[in-house]
């Protein structure tokens, strides 16, 4: 199988990935603690669907479902089946994502925010030599530091500032779309300390953007290269369906 390994001591490792001898390697109690941790009974299930965030409209693609965290149903002893089988996909790794997350929090979250740009750097090493790439290093506004953006690839005048964010919206607001949780999800306001969030990504790029173009301290080199548009984006590792025609 092909992929990659995300090493904490090595970054990313690109490299076949082979199974070895699993079936040594893997103990009873380990596939057993695997399977308690990813399974319920129908009698827990049944529970499960009584709990109020579980009662709304079960036809919804992004509404809550238990098997969305225990997609494994254990009919008998050693038997199971999985209803949505590619929920059980998803445990195996965006799933896995949230479990670490709330496990290890922002600790988490700066180890993969440095995974995630040593992931862009290997997309964007495939582009041809008459592109150059920028990383992200400090400048002066007005004699505050500031931040360049993660990447800035630059080609006839023309660049585009990349931002990477780690940020992904809480599973209670996928399967709700409150309006209150969506807003704690993408703002700011409040939030000086948390670099991670979308919408002070979306402002430092328009920063960067407007400090290049005035040719701040530190950017000077960057102000002779750039002479055409900018076009900004923020890298995410979810979707965000916000762009339409008056954005």
């Amino acid at each position: 199988m092909s992929g990659f390994l995300l090493m904490k001591g090595r970054g990313i490792i690109v490299e076949p990935l082979k199974s070895g001898g699993l079936l040594e390697n893997i103990s009873d109690s380990d596939f057993n603690r695997f399977m308690s941790m990813i399974s319920l009974s129908p009698k827990e299930y049944r529970e499960k669907m009584r709990l109020p965030i579980y009662k709304v409209d079960p036809y919804e693609t992004f509404n809550p479902n238990p098997l969305v965290h225990w997609p494994v149903v254990e009919i008998d002893k050693n038997k199971w089946v999985v209803p949505i089988f590619p929920y059980l996909l998803r445990r195996g790794t965006e799933q896995a994502f949230y479990d670490v997350i709330a496990y290890k929090g922002r600790e988490f979250s700066a180890f993969l925010g440095h995974v995630f740009e040593e992931y862009a750097d290997l997309m964007l090493s495939t582009l041809g030599a008459e592109y150059e790439i920028i990383k992200a290093r400090t400048y002066l506004r007005d004699g505050q530091k500031c931040d360049i953006c993660d990447r800035i690839i630059i080609k006839n005048g023309e660049a585009v500032l990349i931002e990477c964010k780690t940020k992904r919206l809480g599973l209670k607001t996928k399967f709700t779309a409150d309006e209150e949780l969506l807003r704690g999800d993408l703002t700011d306001i409040g939030k000086e300390d948390d670099k991670g969030n979308i919408v002070h990504a979306i402002r430092q790029v328009h920063r960067n953007e407007k400090d290049i173009r005035v040719n701040c301290q530190g950017l000077e080199d960057l102000n002779k290269k750039i002479t055409g548009k900018m076009y900004p984006i923020v890298l995410t590792l979810d979707p965000y369906f916000l762009q339409t025609e008056d954005t």
